[in-house]
């Protein structure tokens, strides 16, 4: 994305909780943290939350950040990265992320963009514990 490789992972901070970092390189061997470059924070909705599954994705010019994120059930997040070091939730920036039923199991996300736009799918159980497959087209 803008001629640089970007690497998104999640690592458990000195608090023990696991946050989503992200570091970009313009030549593979100098990293340059842009996920605001703060150990105990990453780029989570709330940094006391534990967060796995990163993925990046360019979609119609931007960068995003797909990833999941325990609040009491685990949620869908989704995050822009404004080409300095801050990164703005575009899933509504509130406590439900992306989740059709905030209460609900969720499994991995992918995201990915068509015809310049993000689409974000991930597995969520319904109220008979059935898996789900739902997706979500920004702007969300």
């Amino acid at each position: 994305f803008n001629s640089k490789l970007y690497a998104a992972w999640s690592e458990t901070n000195a608090s023990g909780h696991t946050q989503i970092r992200i570091k970009s390189s313009s030549n593979g061997t100098t990293w340059t943290s842009v996920d605001g470059d703060n150990a105990s924070k990453g780029i989570n909705k709330d940094y006391r939350n534990n967060s796995t599954y990163p993925k990046l994705v360019v979609a119609n010019s931007n960068l995003y950040a797909v990833w999941l994120e325990e609040n009491g059930s685990t949620q869908v997040r989704v995050a822009h990265f404004d080409n300095s070091s801050s990164w703005i939730f575009k899933d509504g920036d509130g406590f439900d992320g992306l989740n059709v039923n905030t209460a609900k199991v969720t499994g991995n996300a992918s995201a990915a963009e068509y015809n310049n736009q993000l689409y974000v799918a991930w597995s969520e159980t319904n109220d008979t514990s059935t898996t789900q497959i739902r997706v979500a087209r920004a702007p969300f």
